[in-house]
């Protein structure tokens, strides 16, 4: 358990990583994070499974990337409207993430220009909401590779919704 209130941290630079026994975190909601340039890697590997306290926490945050922000993580849901508009890219922020079971677009931003590798083998993902009204900027890809659905989207254009096709991999057991 992590309980920290008013920090105003410059850089988060895997700051909670690798800690898997990391799940709760207390006053996030409390911190400045006006001045903090990045927060790559911050909750790689962590045990938290809500990310909740994270949003709030990046309410202040006006840094423009997310790089690994949650990646191997225990969360089983993220959504991407809760982020600040700022953040334009979403490198790797839940790839790897086992526990991972809904992602949700709703209410995203239309500035994201960077979804490589965000949501790669993460093989429990069982629901995507919001994808449908998402507006993706010209060329940008989207690959979500989960035991129970894979959907590609690729040089998506004209700033319309991402058009999708999802297709079912079978789970594979060894002989």
């Amino acid at each position: 358990k992590v309980t920290a209130y008013d920090l105003a941290p410059s850089n988060c630079n895997n700051m909670f990583g690798s800690c898997p026994s990391l799940i709760e975190l207390v006053g996030l909601d409390t911190w400045d994070m006006s001045n903090c340039s990045y927060i790559g890697g911050m909750f790689y590997g962590a045990g938290i499974t809500d990310p909740t306290p994270v949003y709030d926490m990046l309410s202040t945050f006006t840094g423009s990337s997310t790089g690994n922000l949650f990646q191997y993580s225990k969360i089983e849901s993220i959504e991407l409207g809760r982020f600040p508009s700022s953040i334009t890219n979403f490198y790797s922020v839940a790839n790897n993430c086992a526990n991972l079971k809904t992602i949700d677009f709703t209410g995203a931003s239309n500035n994201i220009s960077n979804l490589q590798m965000a949501f790669q083998s993460c093989p429990n993902v069982t629901s995507i909401i919001g994808l449908e009204t998402f507006t993706a900027p010209d060329g940008i890809n989207l690959f979500i590779s989960s035991n129970n659905v894979l959907i590609e989207s690729t040089s998506v254009t004209k700033k319309s919704p991402v058009e999708i096709s999802a297709v079912a991999t079978p789970k594979l057991s060894p002989i």
